[in-house]
């Protein structure tokens, strides 16, 4: 029978077409069904045993479990509906409940609520920092853009830097390098212009960070926080246009810079 649960038994009768007689089921006994494990409530079932009823969170959601009424399937999908930033998924090969945020660079907070549901399924409550690895291109490409805007700053300031506005304006950039940079000193990035007046960029430290540490680089060049900061790009481009309207002053002149980000 496709009914959850042993019963109702199944009953055959009134079979006028010989098919049951046909198939030997006539003086066939009949054995009561067994749901699976993951339709069961959780207190018939052995691992779950010391689990209580209560609130689950996660990631500061809570979720209401009843030992009683509950299935672990039901658990799953009331998380799934309820979460916003986190999944729960079940395998059966190897049998186990998993996870996971939705976005892999989103950190995940897990806490039974005294329950002792997730210590039932052998996930340790607590928070979970996202590790995330990018893809090695497309931090090649962001690495090599870097490196374009440091080959066209020395072009610039070797040739230009003997001028005093020219170099107030390169001073103006390495403070907001170094400003940028101290932020957080874990990127450990070299960006800067050398002893040789040369603006240099640690490209293999920075090609790392994107692939390994993908969101604090995210920070570092366009900022966090949906645009409370503006991070390494936006100042550096905020900088070349107070550089810009300077100059006009001098010159009588009215320009700036265009943000290509806006």
């Amino acid at each position: 029978q496709n009914t959850p649960g042993a019963s109702p038994p199944v009953v055959v009768s009134s079979d006028d077409s010989g098919l049951v007689d046909a198939l030997k089921l006539t003086a066939a006994v009949a054995v009561p069904g067994r749901d699976r494990d993951l339709d069961q409530p959780l207190a018939n079932l052995t691992q779950f045993q010391s689990v209580q009823s209560g609130t689950v969170r996660i990631n500061g959601v809570d979720i209401a479990i009843d030992v009683q009424t509950d299935s672990l399937a039901a658990v799953l999908d009331r998380i799934n509906q309820a979460q916003q930033d986190a999944t729960a998924t079940y395998t059966t090969s190897p049998e186990r409940v998993l996870l996971a945020a939705v976005d892999a660079g989103i950190d995940l907070s897990v806490d039974d609520g005294g329950t002792g549901l997730f210590a039932a399924l052998g996930i340790a409550s607590g928070s979970y920092r996202a590790e995330v690895q990018g893809d090695r291109r497309r931090a090649a490409a962001v690495t090599e853009a870097v490196q374009q805007v440091s080959r066209g700053l020395n072009e610039f300031f070797v040739r230009d830097r003997s001028d005093t506005v020219i170099d107030s304006f390169a001073r103006q950039l390495d403070a907001v390098l170094s400003g940028s940079l101290s932020a957080d000193a874990s990127y450990g990035l070299r960006l800067g212009f050398d002893n040789a007046n040369r603006f240099d960029v640690d490209a293999r430290g920075l090609s790392r960070a994107l692939q390994f540490n993908e969101g604090a680089a995210r920070s570092l060049l366009v900022g966090a926080n949906q645009g409370t900061s503006v991070g390494l790009v936006g100042s550096l481009l905020n900088t070349v246009d107070q550089a810009i309207r300077s100059l006009d002053g001098l010159i009588g002149s009215q320009s700036g810079a265009v943000d290509l980000y806006a």
